[in-house]
């Protein structure tokens, strides 16, 4: 195992100090055999040796300390001077450089494809615990195509650590002031659909049920709140759809050659079409379940529907975080587990 790089195959909880949480998880994901992009992820130890490297430990960590974290101007300028900061002045070493070539043109190999797209993400430690989550609150870019675009985004999303809203969220937790960061680089999927699932009811907290939406084109949408989604109930015991509503989705993020991603309008045909078949959604609630099971607790998530691959192969999971909500919560105030459903379900057929 390198110290920069771990291939998402060999990722495991007990890396989870070395990759974070999202990357920790796709690793126990592909262990665990379910479908997802292959990848690498590189380690805090990378970023900590970019720091050293370009001597700019102590410059972070005095602007940010002289954030005010209840004041929104305060934090805007500490980020945009720090983000400035590592973006101009952070090269890699030589040796960190070649592994991320090599690892790149690994990928490229497996999937016979010159200059592979893939999606640069973020992944904190801490990032998809139980009691904190910083989904959102660093940065992705995809649709990444060649080595040096990859080397420009890995550098570009080791700076997300420095977003006012990362720091704002980190200083409300109590997080020290500078952690480390780590950063996953994965096969991208061209999604003709993409979507979350909840491996319960986030509404009601019922554990016998599988929350799915979904929107056309990359899942960027639904996530900032651009589309009225599809929405889809499915219960865990028999795998009926208990509840469906259709959104209308007037537009669509796709993926671009140039752009990395693009808004474009959706067709009047397609703006109240399903954007999940009722087989995908079976077969996705199923997946959720699975996933659950794997890791024993409630599932937050994201999936891709590839444009260019045949059902179920065309289903993939990009990403799963433990739900922080309902989790929580004791059992007592969670609507129903699965096996109250069932006597529910097996009380009231009795009575027709």
């Amino acid at each position: 195992m390198s110290k920069y790089i771990i291939p998402f195959e060999e990722c495991s909880r007990e890396h989870l100090d070395l990759v974070g949480g999202k990357n920790a998880s796709l690793g126990m994901l592909v262990s665990g055999g379910m479908p997802v992009p292959h990848g690498f992820a590189l380690t805090i130890e990378a970023y900590k040796d970019i720091v050293h490297f370009n001597n700019l430990d102590k410059k972070i960590e005095a602007i940010i300390l002289k954030a005010d974290p209840n004041d929104s101007d305060s934090t805007l300028k500490a980020s945009k001077d720090a983000r400035e900061l590592f973006i101009e002045g952070a090269v890699f070493s030589g040796a960190m450089k070649n592994e991320i070539k090599e690892s790149y043109q690994a990928l490229e190999k497996k999937y016979g494809v010159d200059n592979l797209p893939v999606a640069v993400r973020s992944s904190a430690v801490g990032e998809d615990a139980p009691d904190a989550s910083f989904a959102g609150q660093h940065d992705s870019y995809l649709w990444v195509r060649g080595i040096d675009n990859v080397l420009t985004k890995i550098i570009e999303c080791l700076s997300s650590l420095f977003t006012q809203r990362a720091i704002v969220y980190r200083a409300s937790k109590g997080f020290q002031i500078v952690p480390a960061i780590s950063v996953g680089v994965q096969k991208m999927v061209r999604p003709r659909s993409a979507g979350v699932m909840f491996t319960l009811n986030p509404i009601t907290g019922d554990r016998s049920r599988v929350a799915i939406e979904s929107v056309w084109g990359v899942g960027e949408t639904l996530v900032a709140g651009e589309v009225n989604p599809d929405g889809f109930l499915v219960d865990k015991i028999f795998f009926s759809i208990k509840e469906r509503k259709l959104g209308t989705k007037l537009i669509e993020r796709v993926v671009d050659e140039v752009e990395g991603t693009k808004k474009l309008e959706v067709e009047e045909g397609r703006q109240n079409q399903p954007s999940l078949s009722d087989e995908e959604v079976i077969y996705l609630a199923k997946l959720g379940q699975k996933i659950e099971q794997y890791y024993k607790k409630p599932q937050d998530i994201e999936f891709a529907v590839e444009k260019e691959a045949a059902f179920p192969e065309s289903i993939f999971i990009v990403q799963s975080r433990p739900e922080t909500v309902w989790s929580r919560k004791k059992k007592a105030e969670t609507k129903l587990s699965a096996m109250e459903y069932i006597a529910k379900d097996l009380k009231e057929g009795l009575k027709l």
